[in-house]
């Protein structure tokens, strides 16, 4: 089943610029997120504010592999806590997976609860002509 893809003008992030809040099946990615994080914690889960801004969007219109990131720190520096995502092109579909948080990638430090595994959150498949139109209206609301 093919997943939907939206995206949401939601003002400007200090040093990104302008950024986009990503929906998935009419829900945005940040609640997806944050509920899956519950699992590891109830106090810093979803603790991101939308970040994809035309470097990413960009970059996921390319057709090779690449990682964006979507979902960012809230407290404006971006790289502070992030959650990114590998995009990647297959005929005729666009695919969202390997995600990632590298402030919670440590395997040797799960026995302490800072390592955050991602392998269960779901991998996300779009409609590449839906998905690059959309991309491309994005990136035409900032020109």
């Amino acid at each position: 089943m093919l997943n939907q893809f939206e995206l949401i003008p939601d003002g400007e992030y200090p040093s990104l610029g302008p950024v986009f809040d990503v929906v998935v099946d009419g829900e945005s990615l940040l609640s997806k997120v944050t509920e899956f994080e519950l699992r590891y914690s109830d106090s810093i889960n979803g603790s991101y504010v939308p970040g994809l801004n035309t470097v990413g969007l960009n970059r996921s219109m390319l057709e090779t592999p690449g990682r964006i990131f979507p979902l960012v720190c809230g407290c404006g520096e971006w790289q502070c806590w992030v959650l990114s995502v590998e995009v990647s092109f297959c005929e005729d579909f666009v695919y969202w997976n390997q995600w990632s948080n590298p402030n919670r990638d440590d395997k040797s430090k799960k026995a302490d609860g800072l390592y955050w595994s991602y392998k269960e959150f779901p991998a996300l498949v779009f409609d590449k002509k839906d998905y690059l139109r959309k991309v491309q209206a994005a990136i035409e609301l900032l020109t």
